[in-house]
């Protein structure tokens, strides 16, 4: 499915920002959990700084966080979201 494909696009994209944790193996569906375990921000913060981009995602951890994709999402909104986590995110670590 288009939503398991792009959960799986965005977990490459995640990959490739300093300090997240990912296994883009074992997306399979159309969840992607990863970790930004040397984070100098705390998960609440990384969780709004995100949410004020654009991007919602849940915390399942200390800084541990699951991303969820639907069918109404596409290829270029996974771009999006991946641009916005590599601002988030390299600023945090």
């Amino acid at each position: 499915a288009e939503d398991h494909a792009n959960a799986h696009f965005l977990a490459t994209l995640l990959q490739d920002i300093p300090g997240v944790v990912v296994d883009v193996k074992a997306v399979e569906t159309n969840m992607v959990m990863f970790q930004l375990p040397r984070s100098s921000k705390t998960t609440d913060k990384l969780l709004a700084d995100c949410r004020e981009a654009g991007v919602l995602l849940n915390a399942v951890g200390d800084r541990v966080f699951r991303v969820v994709t639907h069918l109404d999402v596409n290829h270029e909104d996974m771009v999006a979201a991946g641009r916005i986590f590599g601002q988030v995110f390299s600023a945090a670590v």
